[in-house]
């Protein structure tokens, strides 16, 4: 069973999906996405996707254990730092990438520090 996700992430996701105010007949027709809001699984172009909420240091136990081709991360300065470290080592295949929104509070964020000083140097 794929975990749960609280109704605010949920919510966000299928807007996104939604946003041209088409039904969900239509979107899946047209653009080959299909959602089920009970298990939090999307199918887009023929892909499995899972929705995963992280409000906590327990969100990490949610995606031990995954194989992904692509992790997308709304706001990850607003995940714990344990969560991003496990979706680091959850992209194993070819091609596979992360890719995130973020905005440092500030120059000691640890995202900010981990990742993106880094680039720098």
């Amino acid at each position: 069973m794929p975990p749960r996700i609280d109704d605010a992430t949920r919510a966000k996701v299928l807007q996104a999906i939604k946003a041209e105010k088409l039904s969900r007949n239509t979107i899946a027709r047209e653009y080959g996405v299909s959602v089920s809001t009970v298990t939090n699984i999307a199918t887009i172009f023929g892909r499995t996707v899972h929705l995963v909420g992280a409000a906590d240091v327990r969100a990490e136990g949610r995606i031990r254990g995954a194989t992904a081709a692509l992790i997308y991360i709304d706001e990850a300065t607003l995940v714990p730092e344990s969560f991003f470290t496990m979706c680091l080592s959850r992209i194993r295949v070819p091609g596979a990438r992360l890719i995130c929104t973020t905005n440092p509070d500030g120059p000691s964020h640890w995202l900010r520090k981990s990742s993106c000083s880094a680039r720098a140097s």
